[in-house]
């Protein structure tokens, strides 16, 4: 522990030479005297200054970083306060000038996208033969070759085979991928 920039055994061997050179009664009045002047000292607006001053020398740095953080954001305030004065002196024409360009490039994008749609459709038609199951046309009259096997349990499965035909009919016509992509990017547009 340091006070004033002296140690305790410093302080110790200033006490041994103020006691040889004064010696034990004057060391007393010694003691009164300084204890006063430095009660003066640390009540005298100077040593609050002096305390000020300190403290404010240590909070310096710190000060100093804290304004040109500021100075940064208000650089920056400026820069953008200029380029939104700068839009506003840019005029409408300007402004619908890039607004035609851009309907310009979305109408592009959407012929695109009807061409590439229109190619998906026809390559569509062109596999169906391939994906569609060949329909099986069932005799006018059923010939039963099995024993067991009686008119009712043909005619079962004949309708049983129309309707799986007639479910992947419906489900080939269903598959669009465009289609399907559209209304998810509808769905999602909601």
């Amino acid at each position: 522990m340091d006070f004033l920039g002296v140690g305790p055994l410093e302080l110790f061997f200033i006490v041994i030479i103020a006691l040889i050179v004064l010696g034990p009664h004057d060391m007393i009045k010694a003691g009164r005297n300084l204890g006063r002047l430095l009660r003066k000292i640390v009540t005298s607006p100077t040593w609050n200054a002096v305390q000020q001053t300190s403290r404010d020398f240590r909070n310096l740095p710190n000060r100093l970083m804290r304004e040109a953080s500021l100075e940064e954001e208000m650089k920056e305030l400026n820069k953008i306060k200029g380029d939104v004065e700068k839009m506003g002196s840019m005029g409408v024409t300007q402004l619908s000038k890039n607004a035609k360009d851009i309907n310009k490039e979305l109408s592009e994008v959407d012929k695109d996208i009807q061409k590439t749609h229109q190619e998906v459709m026809d390559t569509h038609k062109d596999f169906s033969a391939w994906t569609t199951p060949p329909v099986i046309e069932s005799p006018s009259s059923p010939v039963i070759n099995s024993k067991d096997q009686t008119l009712e349990d043909v005619a079962t499965d004949l309708s049983s085979e129309k309707n799986r035909q007639s479910r992947v009919e419906q489900q080939n016509r269903d598959k669009d991928p465009l289609k399907d992509f559209a209304n998810k990017q509808e769905l999602e547009g909601k």
